[in-house]
């Protein structure tokens, strides 16, 4: 057979799903024709369906995936790059599953050997059921994937940096697909830039309700001393968890316990914890043990942690909620008075932020710098003001408080 004949079987095999026997077909005539650049592309496509397409379970064989699209590279070194190219595709394939497997620095490495100036940015499409779906081109893959293994792997400022070059690369067409590298973006900032963070996903709530947004949101309040908004966020969060994805409320479900000084929520909330572990069969923590003890709880085996989900998490979650930018005193609950007389009392912290205020009632509100931007901050001690009480959420005592916000000068 000539080295057509060679690739065209190795490719009929491949796609008649005979790999196996394409694979060592393949690997058989590149003895005979090394420098055949069909039998190379051939055998390159079927090492990729091989080990890539239908993906190992095996860790030594998920790590071995950096040999192969080393092998497939060299097969194909004449012709890297094009919109259809086995280097890309098994590249970023691979990456893909390294990266779930929780390899993401060897994802790192593997994506970082393709040249980004080389990736096309043309998007192309199938049909499925009769309806036209769009296919991402392979830039937009290379710079998803490259900030997935990015924030997993903790590195805040290569993230930073690769979600800003990839919103001015122009290789997403529409606003919708550039979400995901906004998210993103935020949390490259969550620590060193909070209410940049807390901006991007504000943004982004503005299309996309989901509990994890509200995780965020939380952490970024929490940051920025906005103790009584990053509870509720975290409440909100917790109300949006599905019972199938339970393990997604572990983290949610210890911030609150960090946050709060309520002895009894404390105790719900560690003994939810324990149950969930108990009820999933994974190993005990003797974090979580030791705080268990020092709260006198008894054995979590019967302890129903749903129940304190339901208890403790916002159902308001699932309400349709007004991305205005009163958005979140409408999270923080109903207003109870409108337009009423204060004097600031008190500033607290480094009095940049929040403080209290004294009503003309008598009764004390805290009050913070974001929910009062019509003044100019900090206000004097005394300053006379006129604005709005809502309801709020007291972290410390577990239970319902309330704020003043809207504030002027009178």
């Amino acid at each position: 057979m000539s080295d057509k004949e060679v690739s065209s079987k190795i490719t009929a095999l491949r796609k008649s799903g005979k790999i196996k026997e394409a694979l060592v077909l393949g690997r058989n005539e590149i003895k005979n024709y090394p420098s055949s650049w069909s039998v190379r592309s051939a055998l390159a496509w079927a090492i990729w369906e091989t080990n890539i397409k239908n993906p190992p379970t095996d860790r030594a064989e998920i790590n071995g995936l950096v040999k192969v699209v080393e092998e497939i590279r060299a097969l194909v070194e004449f012709s890297l790059y094009g919109e259809i190219s086995v280097y890309v595709h098994s590249a970023l394939g691979a990456a893909a599953i390294m990266e779930e497997s929780g390899n993401a620095q060897q994802a790192i490495k593997i994506l970082s050997d393709l040249d980004l100036s080389q990736l096309s940015t043309t998007r192309s499409s199938i049909e499925q059921g009769g309806v036209k779906r769009s296919i991402q081109s392979q830039k937009e893959r290379w710079y998803l994937a490259m900030t997935k293994c990015l924030d997993h792997a903790d590195n805040h400022a290569e993230l930073e940096r690769v979600c800003i070059a990839a919103l001015n690369s122009g290789a997403f067409p529409h606003e919708k697909d550039k979400i995901w590298i906004k998210y993103r973006l935020g949390l490259s900032r969550i620590d060193s830039n909070s209410q940049s963070a807390l901006e991007i996903f504000d943004e982004i709530l503005r299309f996309k309700n989901e509990w994890w947004l509200h995780q965020q949101r939380a952490l970024c309040l929490n940051n920025l001393q906005r103790y009584e908004e990053a509870f509720q966020e975290f409440r909100i969060a917790l109300g949006g968890v599905r019972p199938e994805n339970i393990q997604m409320a572990v983290k949610l479900m210890m911030d609150m316990f960090e946050m709060t000084d309520d002895e009894k929520m404390k105790a719900d909330l560690i003994q939810a914890l324990r149950a969930i572990r108990l009820a999933n069969g994974w190993k005990k923590i003797d974090e979580y043990e030791q705080l268990a003890a020092d709260l006198g709880c008894g054995d979590p085996k019967d302890f129903d942690y749903m129940s304190v989900i339901k208890q403790y998490g916002d159902v308001s979650f699932k309400k349709v909620l007004n991305r205005s930018s009163d958005r979140k005193h409408q999270a923080l609950g109903k207003k109870l008075e409108s337009q009423i007389n204060a004097s600031v009392k008190a500033l607290i912290g480094d009095g940049k932020n929040s403080g209290f205020v004294k009503s003309t009632t008598g009764a004390d509100y805290y009050f913070s710098k974001n929910d009062n931007p019509a003044l100019e901050w900090p206000p004097d001690i005394g300053q006379l003001l006129v604005g709005d009480v809502v309801e709020s959420f007291d972290v410390k005592k577990n239970k319902k408080s309330a704020r003043f916000v809207n504030a002027k000068k009178i």
